[in-house]
């Protein structure tokens, strides 16, 4: 799901997760994280995201920034020289700096690198725990409240749509990081993107494969205006395969597709067209036992998949999904968790293949 430059990673959160450290303890480093697909920023939409700080060697700092661009450096894109007073060199862009320090912040609207409506005051800082903001957009104005304990903030740009805009569009959205003289471990625990009127324009009807049938689907991108097209629960019967293919001006470099939860009742395949990508979005998996879907080609799945047995499971070993001829490109981030069962149950991914194991235990995630 996302592509980090500079000095981002991901670490582990001590609870079997992931959260993304966009600084170490170090003066003087710049770090991104972007989502892996490109999105259509001038499409009403929300984001979501908590931060906190982490380690710090002396006065901690120096915030981060939630931006929208199409630098030609792509996700390699980093403000290597500007970060306190401007972002720069990050054009075009446009988005919001928290310039979160010790004891005090600056909250600033930034386009093409520069500073707008900055404001300057106490309500926030590195020192006051858990910063939490929630950015809107309604396809012309966007609001940013942000809140850190009793303290609450928000601020409004009636000009976000022309300047989303004149981006281009799909564009990347990143979260980026700075520290300078004053620095510490800065730790985003959670951020999400949605599109607040997907679900007008989804194709939310399930699709169901008879069995013995070959289908495919093509995701022509004016359906969607420039969205992954949305298809609801697939349910695959024995011997049912399905084709998923990108329109022919389709970006490799984003999703084309998603589908829903997976129904498998009998052996299937799903394969995605070697020149696209596909997100598997539903995160419900139920299976007769016995029932095996193959899948292949470039996937993204989501972070936590819940797999449910229709039905008694078997002692011993029983295969679910053979992964040997797809790539997932988030499989690290991704845990499976098996639903039903007893004790001695589990679900496990080993050497391409998802399966059901006797064993002691509830869950076990092997790669």
């Amino acid at each position: 799901m996302w592509v980090t430059t500079g000095v981002a990673r991901f670490v582990s959160d001590g609870q079997d997760g992931t959260i993304l450290e966009l600084t170490p303890n170090i003066s003087n480093k710049r770090s991104a994280a972007y989502y892996r697909e490109q999105v259509v920023a001038t499409e009403p939409w929300v984001i979501d995201l908590t931060f906190h700080k982490g380690i710090s060697g002396g006065c901690p700092g120096d915030g981060f920034g939630v931006f929208f661009q199409n630098d030609l450096r792509g996700t390699d894109a980093l403000p290597t020289s500007g970060w306190y007073g401007s972002v720069t060199p990050y054009t075009p862009s446009f988005g919001f700096q928290y310039y979160l320090m010790t004891s005090d912040c600056y909250l600033a609207w930034v386009e093409n690198g520069t500073l707008v409506g900055k404001v300057q005051h106490g309500l926030f800082s590195q020192s006051g725990g858990e910063f939490k903001a929630r950015m809107t957009f309604d396809g012309t104005k966007m609001i940013v409240d942000m809140q850190q304990g009793a303290n609450v903030y928000s601020m409004t740009n009636l000009n976000a749509g022309a300047r989303l805009a004149a981006l281009g569009t799909p564009a990347w959205l990143g979260i980026v990081g700075g520290t300078g003289g004053c620095y510490g471990q800065q730790i985003v625990d959670a951020f999400t993107f949605s599109y607040t009127d997907e679900a007008t324009r989804s194709f939310t009807n399930a699709l169901e494969l008879a069995a013995g049938t070959a289908s495919a689907i093509e995701a022509v991108p004016s359906v969607a205006e420039g969205l992954p097209l949305a298809v609801g629960t697939v349910t695959v019967n024995a011997g049912s395969s399905l084709d998923l293919q990108p329109a022919a001006d389709t970006d490799p470099d984003c999703v084309f597709l998603h589908l829903g939860d997976l129904i498998v009742r009998g052996d299937g395949t799903l394969t995605v067209a070697p020149e696209g990508t596909a997100a598997i979005a539903g995160d419900t998996w139920t299976f007769t036992p016995g029932a095996v879907l193959t899948l292949s080609g470039v996937l993204t799945l989501p972070t936590n998949v819940t797999i449910v047995i229709d039905g008694p499971i078997p002692d011993g070993r029983m295969n679910l999904v053979d992964l040997r001829g797809a790539t997932v490109l988030n499989l690290e981030e991704v845990t499976f968790t098996l639903v039903g069962g007893d004790s001695t149950d589990r679900v496990s991914l080993r050497d391409g293949w998802l399966y059901t194991i006797g064993s002691q235990g509830t869950l076990l995630w092997f790669q």
